[in-house]
């Protein structure tokens, strides 16, 4: 389960939901560009952040991931035994986290083998895992041209999010299951919460943990 640091030690709404993300409450200006728009739907909650929020919901390359990241104040936190290094707050945030969950028995653990930061590079393989797959799947059932699925594969990310995008509302789904969108399942390249040390992939398997980790600022904030 991905969380995300975006609370003061919030317990987060009322019956458990997710925290959401709006200009009003986060100062972010919505934006006219219906691609960014839907980015910032899925992925905002991270402008709520107690750390340094991201100049932008999609960083455009590697150059300005490493950039941001670089100007970070920035720790580690250890979860049995494996190190993970995020914005100094959301390291402070989990590591308390972790401690309360260690007094009642539960061992915190991050999951995956990028669980933490994530390149842009990483972010668009992610993105091509879930997409090539799925315009295979379209092809082979006739919903989906070769010569379209071959000129969207072919396309800058700018230009592949927004096709995806069109892809899908025409019912063309590309989430892992193929049943949703796509970005239930990966993030768009360059919208990666974890591009801004703020969000972290963990075995969430014990029902005593996200409460935990909610009165500590962390929650999950992407369906999917």
């Amino acid at each position: 389960m991905l969380l995300v640091i975006c609370g003061a030690g919030s317990a987060g709404p009322p019956g458990g939901g997710l925290p959401v993300a709006s200009p009003a409450d986060s100062g972010w200006q919505e934006s006219p560009d219906p691609v960014i728009a839907r980015l910032t739907a899925m992925y905002g909650a991270v402008m709520l952040t107690r750390g340094q929020p991201p100049p932008t919901i999609r960083f455009r390359d590697e150059a300005e991931v490493a950039a941001f990241q670089a100007s970070l104040d920035t720790a580690s936190v250890t979860l049995s035994g494996r190190r993970v290094e995020l914005q100094a707050p959301a390291a402070a945030a989990l590591a308390a986290a972790r401690d309360e969950l260690a007094t009642m028995g539960i061992a915190l653990q991050a999951r995956g083998r990028g669980p933490a930061g994530r390149s842009y590079a990483t972010s668009v393989a992610n993105w091509r895992s879930r997409l090539l797959p799925a315009l295979r799947h379209w092809v082979a059932v006739g919903r989906l041209s070769a010569a379209e699925a071959a000129r969207i594969r072919a396309l800058h990310d700018d230009a592949q999010i927004a096709a995806v995008l069109d892809l899908e509302d025409r019912g063309l789904w590309c989430g892992t299951r193929l049943d949703a969108t796509i970005l239930s399942s990966v993030a768009a390249p360059g919208s990666s919460q974890h591009h801004s040390l703020l969000a972290i992939d963990l075995v969430t398997g014990d029902p005593r943990l996200p409460g935990v980790l909610a009165r500590h600022g962390w929650h999950r904030t992407v369906l999917g």
